[in-house]
C-alpha cells in the first residue's frame, strides 16, 4: 500500500470503448461553498449505439442529463477549461 499527494485539485479522466468520464476532486470547490461533505463531480458520456451497434459518430451523450450538467458546470467552473468543447 502506498500514498501519493496532489495538489489542492485534481482532475481525473477515464475512458473506454463506449464512456469516456471525468471527476473533479477539488479542495478550491469545497472551501469556496463551505461544504460539510465532500462532492465529486463527475461526468460520464455513452457512445449512441445504432441497430445494436456504436455509430461511427465522435459525438457522446452525457448520461443523467440533469444531474451531468451541475457536474459539467462545477468542473468547467473549477477547472482550466472554458468549455465541453475545450
Amino acid at each position: 500500500s502506498g500514498s501519493m499527494r496532489v495538489g489542492r485539485d485534481v482532475m481525473v479522466f477515464t475512458k473506454t470503448a463506449r464512456e469516456h468520464s471525468i471527476g473533479l476532486l477539488s479542495r478550491t470547490f469545497l472551501e469556496d461553498k463551505r461544504a460539510d461533505q465532500v462532492y465529486v463531480p463527475i461526468v460520464t458520456w455513452t457512445a449512441p449505439i445504432v441497430g445494436g451497434a456504436r455509430t461511427e459518430t465522435r459525438e457522446f451523450v452525457p448520461k443523467h442529463a440533469a444531474e451531468s450538467r451541475v457536474a459539467l458546470n462545477t468542473i468547467l467552473e473549477y477547472s482550466p477549461y472554458g468549455s465541453e468543447e475545450a
